[in-house]
């Protein structure tokens, strides 16, 4: 797995649950205004990865790969996993404050119901992702 890849998989679905959040603190803000923020989020850490993926592979002659992890570079490990444990926090962050307005009185139980259903699933999946993702590395570190 390219670590690259996997980082920006993570930031775009962590966008997702911030935007679940801000969408349900204001729903009548601009989503033009929000997506641009979003795109430029996207296009800061795709230039950076590419930039430090471009350092990394005249460094070392190769690309960075996940199964890479415990072979010298405990720097690699440490911003990939660190990285990791940051998305991982906003994204639980965020859901756990969308679920704290969405149990506010005011909130449809219709809306309440779908809510909880798309995005707890979802969160469920995104989760898979991650333990998966932590078994691959620990494997790869102890083989």
């Amino acid at each position: 797995m390219n670590s690259g890849t996997a980082i920006m998989t993570a930031i775009l679905n962590t966008f997702l649950f911030v935007d679940l959040y801000l969408i349900i603190i204001n729903p009548f803000f601009d989503r033009h205004k929000r997506a641009r923020a979003y795109f430029a989020v996207t296009a800061f850490c795709t230039l950076t990865l590419s930039v430090f993926s471009g350092i990394y592979t005249r460094k070392y002659q190769t690309g960075i790969e996940v199964n890479d992890f415990g072979e010298g570079d405990n720097a690699q490990e440490t911003i990939f996993i660190s990285f990791f444990a940051i998305m991982g926090t906003v994204t639980i962050v965020s859901l756990l404050l969308s679920l704290k307005q969405l149990t506010r009185k005011g909130t449809s139980k219709q809306l309440r119901m779908q809510v909880l259903y798309r995005y707890l699933l979802y969160f469920f999946c995104y989760i898979d992702i991650f333990i998966s993702f932590a078994k691959v590395c620990i494997l790869w570190h102890q083989g």
